[in-house]
């Protein structure tokens, strides 16, 4: 459910430069492994990379865990791709020598509703991503866009941001974090916009009914 209070803007503004997702649940990982692509999922170091949309990668499940080759069950929910990657080295290395991992979260994915041209859902492909950013990927506001009431919605909470106040350095420091979802109200404009060419053909028809009675009722 979402919080009724709007949540306070300045919570969004990013200070720390460093930032990383945090690996959670029915996140979808991919591990590669240098030089070992039979214990790999969906290794980037492939050559002829085998990738997510023919199933290599692996699940995080409802306890945070993931099976891997040769090591078993590996708790990594509660991790960063960094901080997974020295884990697993650090557990491959009882296996191989000198392991170079690299672990990637493949589904971190925000959505964006309302009035832009391309609304939808669109992957993060980087580690930071500003709500500028997420805003062009949907290619931008439409004319009708209400921008003092814009919706940024973040689990139970909901942020309003007002684009025709804030600045835009400040815009650049409010990353989107996966599972985010940003809705652009209307303008009442709209509304009025689209309903004119019936009010006024509702309105020209009654003129002409009107008129009609006018002509008739004369003697």
């Amino acid at each position: 459910m979402i919080s009724e209070t709007p949540g306070n803007v300045a919570k969004l503004i990013n200070t720390n430069s460093s930032y990383e997702h945090t690996i959670a649940i029915d996140d979808k990982i991919s591990v590669s492994i240098w030089n070992h692509s039979e214990y790999s999922l969906g290794s980037i170091y492939n050559v002829h990379n085998t990738n997510e949309s023919y199933g290599k990668w692996i699940l995080v499940d409802k306890n945070g865990n993931i099976p891997l080759a040769e090591i078993g069950t590996v708790t990594i929910a509660g991790l960063t791709c960094s901080e997974a990657k020295i884990k697993l080295e650090s557990l491959y290395s009882k296996k191989l020598v000198d392991p170079i991992v690299a672990v990637r979260v493949l589904n971190r994915e925000f959505t964006i509703l309302g009035e832009v041209t391309s609304p939808g859902n669109y992957t993060l492909e980087k580690e930071r991503n500003s709500i500028n950013e997420a805003l062009g990927q949907a290619n931008g506001f439409t004319t009708y866009s209400n921008l003092k009431k814009v919706q940024l919605i973040r689990k139970d909470t909901t942020f309003l941001i007002d684009f025709t106040k804030i600045q835009q350095n400040v815009l650049h420091r409010i990353n989107i974090k996966s599972g985010d979802v940003i809705v652009v109200p209307e303008k009442r404009a709209k509304r009025i916009n689209i309903n004119a060419p019936t009010m006024i053909a509702f309105s020209s028809a009654i003129t002409a009914i009107v008129l009609v009675i006018s002509i008739m009722s004369q003697p």
